[in-house]
């Protein structure tokens, strides 16, 4: 980012295979840096890195495991800035292992711990197409002027797709998330739902 900010990330992924069923280990790393002067606002910054692990075991693609840990050090921040510029969407979040759906858990000195359950039920019912899962995430350690903060939130979902008919490819998708802070200044406790309704064609 031109006088704003200079970002670097990387993601490792590593296969383990057993039969039927495959462990994915993740490691993601970030490091970013405000460019001093009057579009970054920052004098003096300070380097700042987010890193984070993951497992995630998959078995026979039935059920799905995974638990993560993040740090995250941003004291020109606050929350990591993952933005090239200051202004529209100019970053990729999609790396980070313990974003939840209400909040990504970047907050400067916070520690992260996930754990997530995914269940496919196809096997389990006449008709295929049917995936449900949680997840929990705790925060520690948030900076919060004086003191420190904690948080936690706890998101579930539902999914289907048809499988056959004319309508193949059309999903439905719930998915609800409550996020909540010990007295923390940089969010408010919230609830959230959302219903996506999509649509796959096959082109080629």
């Amino acid at each position: 980012g031109w006088d704003y900010r200079k970002n670097a990330q990387a993601m490792l992924c590593y296969p383990i295979r057993e039969g039927g069923s495959v462990m994915f280990l993740k490691m993601y790393g970030f490091w970013g840096k405000y460019d001093s002067g009057s579009t970054s606002g920052v004098s003096g910054a300070d380097n700042e890195y987010h890193a984070g692990i993951s497992a995630e075991f998959d078995y026979e693609k039935a059920l799905m495991f995974t638990v993560g840990y993040s740090y995250t050090w941003a004291p020109d921040s606050a929350e990591m800035n993952f933005r090239l510029t200051p202004w529209g969407e100019s970053d990729n979040r999609n790396y980070i292992r313990t974003a939840a759906q209400l909040d990504d858990f970047v907050w400067h000195n916070e520690s992260v711990l996930k754990a997530a359950l995914d269940f496919n039920l196809d096997r389990y019912l006449e008709f295929g197409g049917l995936t449900i899962g949680t997840s929990f995430y705790r925060g520690l350690n948030l900076e919060n002027g004086d003191g420190q903060a904690t948080s936690w939130e706890l998101d579930y979902y539902a999914y289907y797709e048809l499988q056959s008919t004319a309508l193949k490819g059309l999903s439905f998708g719930i998915y609800m998330g409550h996020l909540r802070f010990s007295d923390f200044y940089g969010k408010q406790d919230r609830n959230d739902i959302k219903c996506i309704v999509g649509y796959t064609y096959q082109i080629f």
